[in-house]
This record gives structure tokens, sequence and C-alpha cells, in this order.
């Protein structure tokens, strides 16, 4: 949620309308929320331990560490969802 609330004011222009991911500015992120995020993200990868919910902070890390929407880092996407693939979710389990 920290990494979603630091681009808040990007992701909507004046009148509430969605601001496509590629037209946000970058420069009205919130640095310390992002910060503290991915350090959040990080810790929860480390444990192995993670949840669905992770995996969808780690995806919003990845966008927010680029500086625009064309050096969103690819290779740390594909090993995101090679991740997703490759290991039962733990989120099934019962």
């Amino acid at each position: 949620m920290l990494l979603h609330e630091s681009r808040s004011e990007a992701r909507v222009d004046d009148d509430g309308d969605i601001i496509l991911l590629e037209e946000q500015n970058r420069s009205l992120c919130k640095q310390p929320l992002i910060d503290e995020g991915i350090k959040l993200v990080q810790e929860s990868l480390n444990s192995k331990q993670f949840i669905f919910y992770t995996s969808q902070a780690a995806f919003s890390a990845v966008q927010t560490q680029s500086v625009n929407s064309a050096q969103i880092d690819g290779d740390q996407i594909i090993a995101l969802y090679q991740v997703l693939i490759n290991n039962e979710p733990l989120w099934n389990k019962p």
C-alpha cells in the first residue's frame, strides 16, 4: 500500500481521471514512501514466506524504482513472473 500511495498524486489529474503509467509525472511521487515500501518488499521476499500481496508489492516496487515507464526493468518483471509460475502460491495452501 505504501508503494501505491507513493504514486497517488501522479496517478490522477486535477479532475480525478486516471493518468496512464507512461504519462505519470514521477517527480510527484513520494520518495520516503517508496524507500520504506521497497525495504518492506525486500524483507518479505528474503523471508521466502511471502503471500499474494507480496508479489503485487514487488511489481509496484519495480515500477516505482524507474524514472519513467520506458525504463521499467523488464528483467525484474520477468523474474517476478517466473517466481509466480514456478512456485506453488502460499495463498492457496489450506
